[in-house]
């Protein structure tokens, strides 16, 4: 072998190994976004930031060697954020849609998830049918993709940091129901019996982790690990573990 060739191969082996963000020899440590208002999937628990999705990524660093730094982020900030380089990647139930495809990459999806409206037993919107015959107060997520739904445009919306907070609004008489993920609206609903969740979805959505476009082998490494996990039934455990777990309360 002479000696460009040589060296053109140690360069690309070089290259190979920098790409390779997860390795035995260098840990890397994965930025991590997490919006944290979205529980069972990412959220405070006991003052530290836990949930299926922080799970799933202690899993790839686990087989990967990767250290993992987490960061709260608002939600609304999350994707900006990582398209901008800032973080690696983004969790915290982050709906796979073309537009957000467009500015960042997605793992596989984790969950797939029915979009649902939580009402209480004294509101006047007891069901979804209802939506078309008059007009009523809902409360969204900032940043999430409930306000594209095309049946909420006649409405009033208003847009919340929170779900505890739009649902408290509720509660309070300042709204009629709040859009949210099934899972989600069956947390507050456990933890509160005046809290209603209207029958049929408004759409259904699936979840993934949001991967900045520059690093295609950490997107290779969630698919694989969340695969994985599939397979193995190690991600449906988690779902069973993790909806038993009371988040912190969220602050406005």
């Amino acid at each position: 072998m002479s000696f460009k060739k040589f060296l053109s191969f140690g360069i690309a082996a070089l290259a190979l190994l920098t790409l390779t963000h997860c390795g035995k020899a260098e840990p890397k440590t994965l930025r991590v976004a997490v919006g944290t208002t979205m529980p069972p999937f990412a959220y405070y628990h006991q003052g530290k930031i836990d949930g299926i999705e922080v799970a799933i990524l202690r899993e790839a660093a686990r087989k990967n060697g990767c250290l993992l730094q987490f960061a709260d982020v608002p939600f609304e900030k999350l994707l900006g954020e990582v398209d901008q380089g800032k973080f690696d990647v983004a969790i915290g139930a982050i709906s796979i849609s073309e537009p957000r495809k467009k500015r960042v990459d997605f793992s596989v999806p984790f969950e797939t998830m029915p979009r649902v409206i939580v009402s209480c037993k004294r509101s006047p919107l007891q069901k979804i049918s209802q939506l078309g015959e008059k007009s009523f107060k809902l409360g969204i997520h900032e940043g999430t993709t409930q306000k594209a739904y095309q049946s909420i445009e006649r409405h009033q919306v208003f847009e919340f940091s929170n779900y505890g907070v739009a649902i408290a609004s509720m509660l309070g008489g300042n709204l009629d129901g709040v859009l949210c993920d099934r899972c989600i609206a069956e947390e507050y609903a456990v933890a509160n019996s005046a809290i209603v969740i209207l029958p049929d979805a408004l759409f259904v959505e699936e979840f993934g982790i949001a991967v900045g476009k520059q690093h295609p082998e950490i997107r290779k490494l969630l698919d694989d690990t969340i695969t994985e996990m599939k397979s193995s039934g190690k991600l449906e455990d988690l779902k069973h573990q993790y909806h038993t777990v009371a988040p912190d309360r969220q602050k406005e």
